[in-house]
């Protein structure tokens, strides 16, 4: 899901109500699903079986999720520097992808990965003696619980909301999915009646968790995308397409109801038909446009060339890992007007996917700047000074960028 072009497309409230049924749709995993029931039936338990009690413990749990998720986005808000540029280090992230795998082969069941019957039995026991504290600390440690099934959710959102380091925005888009994750607890808790309507656990819920298990997988090989070379990572990633598509939708043994077999079938030859797509994409020579945004990379000559013939400067710090980075090159920097507008500037860009330790400004052509993320364009005036008014630190559609180019004496 871009989430960058939904805010931009759609706004805010929109982007939110996304995000609620994403968190809604996360009940369905293999790691979320089993645990309704015995989550409601807990709340049921130690309230009596009173609705307007159990709904209030309902809402502490749900509280409790929520407070857990928020802290990740306003940490990974405050933090998005750290947290992009550790995308730009190999070993973070064949660290990472490693984490991936090994979730992934655990879904499909390869080997299980879950925590120990003692450190399961504490953590009830505890719970059980809170009461409704209880019901609190219980929301607050189920994100972790829920963790090998909607890894890939969270962390898509946590890149999203690093790129933007915006702590408010991140809180709250956390705090959403949270709710949304916790409302079935609110209303079958409230309804314990309604809990008869729900699907019950079979061989259904056995193929999901291959399906998550293949797209944890498929995620740790996105993650190697800016250290491939150019047409490899789609050929790879729609490979991988191809196969995992095979196996969910035909050697995958998981059966059930006619929709849920015609279901499989339905996801089996659309990942098929999109891995075939990319590989064949891959090889397919793309059409240059007759006009191409230029680039020359950053030297201190360069600019000192451009002040003493008195033309203005665009520079752009990017890495490859860098989403909104990405979104300036195949959004804005190929519109025609804007290749048109900076014909009449000096343009350099600064490539920072390796700097060290994960701060832009220790990069040499970065320091001058005082530089608080990527992307981050400048613009440097006739007489070699930044125009700091017309400093841009997010991605900008073509018409934000004209604007500010317009602006440049």
């Amino acid at each position: 899901m871009d989430l960058n072009a939904l805010i931009e497309q759609k706004g805010l409230l929109l982007t939110f109500g996304t995000v609620f049924l994403w968190g809604l749709a996360m009940n369905l995993t293999p790691c979320v699903y089993p645990m309704i029931p015995i989550t409601v039936s807990y709340f049921g338990g130690i309230s009596g079986g009173r609705p307007g009690r159990t709904f209030f413990i309902a809402l502490l749990f749900v509280i409790g999720l929520a407070i857990t998720y928020s802290i990740l986005g306003v940490s990974a808000a405050m933090g998005g520097r750290l947290f992009g540029a550790s995308l730009g280090n190999p070993w973070m992230v064949g660290a990472v992808s490693v984490v991936m795998v090994a979730m992934g082969a655990s879904l499909l069941g390869m080997f299980q990965m879950t925590f120990s019957s003692g450190v399961l039995s504490r953590i009830q026991d505890l719970r059980d003696r809170m009461g409704w504290v209880g019901a609190l600390f219980f929301g607050l440690v189920a994100g972790i619980v829920m963790a090998p099934c909607v890894g890939p959710f969270i962390v898509s959102l946590l890149a999203f909301v690093a790129t933007k380091r915006d702590p408010v925005l991140g809180f709250w888009l956390f705090f959403v999915l949270a709710f949304g994750m916790g409302l079935p607890y609110l209303i079958l808790g409230t309804f314990t009646g309604t809990m008869k309507g729900l699907p019950r656990p079979g061989m259904w819920m056995l193929w999901l968790e291959h399906f998550f298990g293949v797209v944890l997988i498929g995620f740790a090989i996105w993650l190697w995308r800016p250290f491939m070379p150019e047409g490899l990572d789609m050929r790879l990633i729609g490979a991988y397409a191809l196969a995992a598509g095979v196996y969910l939708g035909f050697i995958d043994k998981s059966t059930g109801t006619a929709g849920f077999n015609v279901l499989k079938k339905v996801v089996g030859v659309t990942a098929v038909a999109a891995g075939l797509w990319m590989v064949a994409t891959s090889f397919t020579p793309q059409p240059k446009p007759p006009q191409e945004f230029v680039w020359q990379p950053y030297s201190k000559a360069l600019l000192a060339q451009a002040k003493a013939e008195g033309k203005p400067v665009m520079i752009d710090f990017y890495a490859r890992w860098c989403a909104a980075c990405n979104e300036l090159d195949h959004k804005t920097y190929s519109d025609p007007r804007v290749i048109e507008a900076a014909q009449r500037f000096v343009r350099i860009k600064a490539d920072l996917t390796s700097v060290p330790d994960g701060d832009p400004n220790n990069d040499e052509s970065a320091k001058p700047y005082d530089l608080k993320g990527l992307p981050t364009v400048l613009f440097i005036g006739p007489d070699g000074r930044e125009i700091p008014s017309l400093r841009l630190e997010e991605f900008a559609p073509p018409a934000r960028m004209l604007e500010l180019m317009s602006k440049v004496p």
